[in-house]
């Protein structure tokens, strides 16, 4: 699924990931490497500060509802539901930021909410 977002040419390129032990296996970190993908260093559970959790939680919550049974289907709907994300929603997200950190100062640097 990934080798379709990064199959153009662009040194601009900068994946943020979470850590998580899917994102830090040394096949996904060579596979970066081989393709030239800068990925940004990022600090372990530290979700509050990542609002595209949010996205990822709307579209999981939208694909209970639709039920895929294959894997076909799974990554159909994914994208399907990810082209339907409006910049109005993104915007909402990033606006919650100075909220974010100001909570994260307050709970210095834990866990401290879902938004």
């Amino acid at each position: 699924f990934i080798e379709n977002t990064f199959d153009t040419v662009n040194d601009n390129w900068i994946y943020m990931q979470d850590n998580a032990p899917p994102h830090t296996s040394k096949y996904s970190m060579k596979w970066f490497k081989d393709n030239n993908i800068n990925v940004l260093k990022w600090p372990a559970s530290s979700p509050d500060l990542n609002p595209i959790e949010n996205l990822w939680d709307y579209i999981d919550k939208e694909l209970k509802k639709l039920k895929p049974t294959n894997a076909g289907q799974l990554q159909t709907m994914i994208e399907d539901l990810w082209i339907g994300v409006t910049a109005m929603r993104c915007k909402k997200l990033v606006d919650t930021m100075p909220r974010r950190m100001k909570q994260c100062i307050l709970a210095r640097g834990k866990t401290f909410s879902k938004y």
